[in-house]
């Protein structure tokens, strides 16, 4: 029995969402998105 890759590919969303847009959305402070999360720009 063999194992391989077959195809690799890359996704890139339309939309990226902002540190500002996940703290409202997940009712976590901008904060802690910003300096845990890596989403420093936004």
């Amino acid at each position: 029995m063999t194992a391989g890759i077959v195809r690799t590919g890359v996704y890139m969303p339309n939309h990226f969402m902002t540190a500002k847009e996940i703290a409202s959305l997940s009712n976590i402070p901008l904060e802690v998105v910003k300096n845990k999360m890596g989403k420093g720009h936004g």
